[in-house]
């Protein structure tokens, strides 16, 4: 398997900047001036995976890591934090291994082009959400492409190329601003990505707290916590209320913290976490099946 590092520009904290590449069981790692860590487990979903893309998905100020794994997409944060509405279930299709996702601006989306195995394409949007409109099944077409956008004469075009050489041409007129946010194969040049995390700090949300993934089979689960007010206190109870873990944890910018667990010390069973912040408490049951 061949994966390809990507890199991050941040061009208002250089401290973001960092390099994203994927090893030979598709596992994610994070690679900055201050040394590497791993923030994607890729096992429990498979050992085989598209490439990364990275673009800012959204328009939160955040930039994100687009893959998929088998029938599932994902969308993470630098630190490995899940975006809402991923990984997203793909029915029906499976993402071509070692393909390269592509993203483009459509309307007010930005949208998220996966390849896949029966080579379509299959498009999301930032929610995880399927667009059949941009979805292919079965196609040369989606296999052979390229989009180009013309600045001066604000069209952008999709060329594309059947199984006889034959080159067709669909476009749309009226684009005012370059659409291809990323174009697939290192980029198309350098495999980076320029933008800047500046992420708002919302305090009037109510907190939340998930474990995923639940039930947790491959050795780890992470424990995904949002919207907290101050510093996040969590324990872990197993089933007949003993405490079988203990820390408390420093609130980071943007108030999201995603924690991941070892299971290789706990047996099969149901668990507890309780977290606490600043006055709200929450209670999130976990299931390990070994």
């Amino acid at each position: 398997k061949k994966y390809e590092p990507i890199s991050y520009i941040d061009t208002l904290h250089t401290e973001n900047s960092a390099i994203f590449i994927q090893d030979e069981n598709a596992n994610v790692y994070k690679i900055t001036a201050n040394g590497y860590e791993k923030i994607f487990t890729a096992t429990t979903w498979g050992k085989q995976a598209s490439q990364l893309s990275l673009s800012n998905l959204t328009n939160n100020s955040q930039i994100y890591l687009g893959f998929g794994i088998g029938n599932r997409a994902f969308a993470i944060t630098p630190d490995g934090s899940l975006l809402e509405g991923f990984p997203a279930y793909l029915e029906n299709a499976i993402i071509a291994t070692e393909s390269y996702p592509e993203i483009i601006k459509n309307n007010n989306s930005n949208i998220i082009l996966f390849a896949t195995e029966n080579n379509g394409v299959i498009a999301l949007d930032s929610s995880g959400k399927i667009h059949p409109e941009m979805s292919f099944g079965n196609s040369n077409y989606a296999k052979n492409h390229i989009f180009y956008w013309d600045k001066p004469n604000k069209y952008f075009y999709y060329f594309h190329q059947d199984s006889d050489n034959t080159l067709y041409v669909s476009f749309k007129e009226f684009v005012a601003e370059d659409p291809v946010i990323w174009e697939g194969f290192r980029n198309n040049i350098y495999g980076s990505f320029q933008g800047a995390i500046n992420i708002p700090i919302i305090e009037e949300k109510e907190m939340k707290a998930y474990a995923f993934p639940n039930p947790a089979k491959n050795g780890e689960f992470r424990l995904k916590v949002q919207n907290a007010k101050a510093d996040i206190d969590i324990k872990i109870f197993d089933i007949a209320g003993n405490k079988i873990y203990s820390e408390n944890i420093e609130k980071t910018p943007g108030n999201i913290r995603d924690i991941r667990f070892s299971t290789k010390k706990l047996s099969s069973g149901v668990y507890f976490a309780v977290i606490k912040s600043r006055g709200e408490t929450k209670k999130v049951p976990i299931a390990i099946i070994k």
